[in-house]
């Protein structure tokens, strides 16, 4: 004898005449194995994952249904994990399409916001006995604050530290957190000498620096020439360790004369 294949009851059907022909759509059924419960398919979450803004996220379902809830962590604000859940109304009646009436557990995050870094504008000062200030590219009180060396009146090399005002909820663009380290410089102006070129008259030629300082740096080399010919003299900053030129170098200077 032929064994007859199972037999489901349809709750719902959705009658649809198309061309003549009529359609049946199933939205729920009972399976006689089940007891006759209603099974129901899962819904998902239609987003798993946020990014901090401020602003409270709420998680939805990519399907509604009467036969079950949406509840447990559903909205958050903060950087963090959170766990949904969505429970059958009755699991007398309703099941899963895979036999079973436990609640479903979704979990979700909300990720920090990432920052851009920012930069000095400007890293290279020259010395006048008056403070330089330096500056960010971009300026942005809520989400950094500009410390450390900000402000320096006299010779040398400085930091300056931007740190995230909130760490919990922010990174940087690299995905750190902790605070940049910037540095930049005071340092003194090159000088040039106040004439370059001699006409040869048999009398000795002496070249001189448009700023002289000798507590800062030396003029050496071919300072005095008689004869005709191409000359170099040299300009060397007396401490490297603890001064250095304008664009931050501590290299000699050669500058090049004729006569």
């Amino acid at each position: 004898m032929e064994k007859k294949s199972k037999l489901f009851v349809f709750t719902e059907l959705i009658a649809v005449i198309a061309a003549g022909f009529t359609v049946l759509s199933l939205a729920a059924c009972k399976d006689p194995m089940s007891g006759g419960k209603t099974q129901i398919a899962q819904p998902k979450l239609a987003q798993s994952h946020f990014t901090y803004n401020g602003n409270a996220h709420t998680v939805a379902l990519t399907a509604e249904n009467a036969a079950y809830a949406l509840g447990g962590e559903v909205t958050g604000t903060y950087f963090g994990s959170y766990t949904a859940a969505v429970t059958l109304i009755d699991t007398d009646r309703y099941e899963w399409a895979d036999g079973s009436t436990e609640p479903l557990s979704f979990a979700w995050t909300i990720g920090k916001q990432q920052i851009e870094k920012p930069e000095l504008k400007e890293i290279h000062f020259t010395f006048n006995g008056e403070p330089h200030t330096v500056e960010l590219t971009v300026e942005d009180d809520d989400l950094y604050t500009l410390n450390g060396d900000v402000t320096e009146t006299d010779f040398g090399d400085y930091t300056a530290a931007v740190t995230l005002n909130d760490t919990a909820n922010y990174e940087w663009a690299d995905g750190t957190t902790e605070p940049l380290s910037l540095t930049w410089t005071i340092g003194i102006e090159k000088p040039e000498l106040v004439q370059s070129y001699f006409m040869h008259n048999g009398s000795p030629h002496t070249v001189e620096l448009t700023v002289e300082n000798d507590d800062l740096y030396t003029l050496e080399g071919d300072v005095t020439k008689t004869d005709y010919g191409d000359y170099t003299a040299t300009v060397t900053l007396i401490d490297t360790g603890n001064y250095k030129w304008e664009d931050g170098t501590t290299e000699p200077l050669r500058i090049r004369q004729s006569a």
